[in-house]
C-alpha cells in the first residue's frame, strides 16, 4: 500500500513514498563497491602498520597480504551466511532515510517525516523508533486515530513504555472530544 502525504499545493513526485518494497533497492555497482571496500580497508590497515613500523614488509606486500586477507576473511562470511553484503548495504540506506526522516522531524516538517519513518516499518518490523516517530508525527498533524493505532503497535513491542502510554491516553480523549462535538 502506497502513502502519499503532500504539503499544501497536491503531491509532488518528491512527496510520494511507497510502502510495497519488500527491498531496498541496491544497485549492483553499488554492492561491487562495497565487496571490495573492506578488503581494501584491510590492505590499507596492513600497509599502515608496515609503514609505522609494526612489521618489516615493504607496503605494496603488506597492502598484498592485507587485502588477501580481507577478501578471503569477508569471502568465508559471506559463504557461511554470517554476513551478506546486500544485507550491509540495505541497513546502510535505511539508516540514511532514517536520518532524512529525523531531519525533517527536527524541523517540524510532519507531512514529509511521516512517510519515511512508515517506509521503513515493512523493511524492519517493529522498528521501535520509527513507530515512536510516526505517533509523534500524527500527534501534530492531529490524525489522532492513526496515532492511536501507531502507539498500540508500539506498546505491543514496549508494553510498559509510560510516555506512549501517555500519548495513547491523549490520542484517545481526542477522539473522545472530537466524537461529542459531532
Amino acid at each position: 500500500m502506497g502513502v502519499i502525504i503532500s504539503g499544501g499545493n497536491g503531491p509532488a513526485a518528491s512527496d510520494v513514498v511507497t510502502t510495497t518494497e519488500e527491498r531496498v533497492p541496491v544497485g549492483r555497482l553499488h554492492l561491487s563497491v562495497e565487496f571490495f571496500y573492506r578488503p581494501v580497508a584491510w590492505g590499507m590497515g596492513v600497509v599502515l602498520l608496515s609503514w609505522i613500523g609494526f612489521s618489516h614488509v615493504d607496503l605494496v606486500t603488506a597492502f598484498i597480504v592485507g587485502f588477501c586477507v580481507g577478501l578471503v576473511h569477508d569471502l568465508a562470511l559471506y559463504a557461511f551466511g554470517v554476513i551478506t553484503y546486500r544485507d550491509k548495504v540495505e541497513a546502510i540506506e535505511l539508516e540514511k532515510r532514517f536520518t532524512v526522516g529525523l531531519e525533517h522531524f527536527s524541523k517540524s516538517e510532519w507531512e514529509k517525516a511521516l512517510p519515511i519513518f512508515l517506509d521503513r516499518l515493512p523493511l524492519v518490523p517493529g522498528h521501535s523508533r520509527s513507530l515512536y516517530f510516526a505517533i509523534r508525527c500524527y500527534e501534530n498533524l492531529s490524525e489522532w486515530e492513526l496515532m492511536e493505532r501507531t502507539c498500540q503497535q508500539y506498546l505491543s513491542l514496549h508494553p510498559r513504555n509510560d510516555e506512549v502510554l501517555g500519548l495513547l491516553r491523549r490520542a484517545q480523549e481526542q477522539m473522545n472530544s472530537s466524537s461529542h462535538l459531532s
